[in-house]
């Protein structure tokens, strides 16, 4: 009897054991396709940052595998190894750590300020396991990247997982009104943005100058920037051949004379649907 008792005790001991050893793994969610179980491994860390880089509406929006001159971030090829030069006594993985969370405390020269958004805040909306993966698909990208650069990653996330920034007076939030996405698409029309921009719905119009592709660019910029974009175009100039013209100003005339904030804000609610 005691051997049995014995026995019941080291089953349940071993079964439990598996239990929590599965419930630490990590689960990274991937769009519409479920959750992926990865492992704290340089392989599970890998493949499931390339697959959140690589899906639909996400950092490929922006970025670019190789050089492509249309895209309007920088090419990631090559930058795991590049991370741990971009500034002195920073290593790769706090460099990139604080691209994700903090981008515009470096921006790449060449490059516009204000034009990433933090990874962990709308429209991305990461988690912090999902930046974990996906800073180790960079850091793989050319850089010497094993199970030693994953706890560097770790400790350099920590001091973001935890800040809290502390603001004397606070930035007013941008407030959108209620408007309508079908009444922004004849705005669109109507103001011939299409003349410059490709855009869902125009697929039969030639833009006639140079201009950002607008497809799939909500699923990285929110209403404020596109406030902006309409309203002072000056004030973040994606990169691009023949964005700005002679005088290092963007091409793009500023709409605040001319847009009613009734069309305004429709034209906003419009490309808040281009994902």
């Amino acid at each position: 009897m005691k051997n049995f008792l014995s026995l019941c005790i080291f089953i349940f001991a071993v079964a439990g054991g598996f239990v929590y050893l599965g419930n630490s793994i990590p689960q990274i969610k991937q769009g519409a396709t479920g959750p992926v179980t990865i492992t704290l491994t340089v392989e599970g860390l890998t493949e499931a940052g390339k697959s959140i880089f690589e899906r639909e509406n996400s950092c490929l929006t922006c970025h670019s595998l190789g050089e492509d001159p249309k895209a309007r971030c920088p090419n990631m090829i090559g930058v795991g190894e590049r991370a741990s030069q971009r500034k002195p006594g920073m290593s790769a993985a706090e460099y990139f750590m604080e691209s994700v969370y903090s981008p515009d405390a470096f921006v790449v020269e060449g490059y516009p300020k204000g034009q990433m958004k933090p990874v962990n805040r709308p429209p991305a909306s990461l988690n912090d396991d999902e930046i974990v993966a996906v800073t180790a698909y960079l850091y793989s990208l050319g850089g010497n990247f094993d199970q030693d650069a994953i706890q560097k990653l770790a400790t350099a996330q920590e001091k973001y997982k935890k800040f809290v920034p502390t603001i004397e007076v606070a930035e007013a939030e941008f407030l959108m009104p209620e408007a309508y996405p079908e009444d922004g698409f004849d705005v669109f029309n109507e103001m011939k943005c299409w003349q410059c921009h490709k855009a869902p719905g125009f697929e039969d119009k030639e833009p006639e100058k140079s201009a950002p592709d607008l497809h799939g660019v909500a699923a990285m910029q929110d209403a404020e920037y596109f406030y902006d974009s309409i309203v002072f175009p000056n004030k973040v100039i994606v990169k691009g051949e023949g964005y700005v013209g002679e005088d290092g100003r963007s091409i793009m005339p500023e709409f605040h004379d001319s847009l009613t904030l009734r069309q305004l804000y429709s034209l906003i609610a419009f490309l808040q649907t281009l994902k």
